[in-house]
């Protein structure tokens, strides 16, 4: 590492560390197995997407190819997100709107990624100005975000409601 990144730590506040161990606190604990309740999830997720939609209503101007977009990146969003809960193995408990879920590396790997590359690259002081985000010639690829966010959703909702309705069912070992 280079002497700025060590004077970019030196140089941050002691709360943003604070909120740096809290993200990687959450991460560390996705490593485990975990029950959730599917309705508290789908509450707490739909309220997030309506929240990412009336952003994207205010900052974006509707237009045929902006639609195009955002509805062809939600579907690439949906599948991508049914075939990530069908392969991550999450079952329902019979009965029950809880799911069991594996835990996984992959967040607590990505958020230790996401920390170095803020340092290393980018300072502690790098931010993005909103002003700039609303130029046209972003568009394309904050919608293309959004609709995957938004797909995203749609298909792990898709596949936790089939779940829960259908199976595959979580058996204690």
């Amino acid at each position: 590492m280079s002497y700025s990144t060590w004077e970019g730590i030196a140089d941050t506040p002691w709360w943003v560390y604070l909120i740096m161990l809290g993200f990687l606190n959450i991460g560390y604990l996705v490593t485990k197995p975990r029950f959730i309740f599917v309705k508290a999830e789908l509450f707490t997720q739909t309220l997030a997407m309506a929240i990412l939609i009336i952003g994207i209503s205010y900052i974006f101007k509707f237009t045929w190819h902006n639609t195009g977009i955002i509805f062809g990146s939600m579907l690439a969003g949906f599948m991508l997100g049914w075939m990530q809960f069908y392969f991550g193995d999450i079952r329902a408990v019979k009965g029950k709107w809880i799911v069991h879920i594996p835990g996984s590396w992959v967040v607590f790997i990505l958020m230790i990624a996401i920390i170095i590359a803020k340092y290393y690259f980018y300072g502690h002081r790098f931010f993005i100005s909103l002003e700039e985000l609303k130029q046209e010639k972003y568009y394309p690829t904050y919608l293309t975000l959004s609709g995957l966010a938004i797909g995203l959703f749609i298909g792990r909702v898709h596949y936790l409601l089939r779940v829960v309705r259908s199976g595959p069912y979580y058996e204690e070992k």
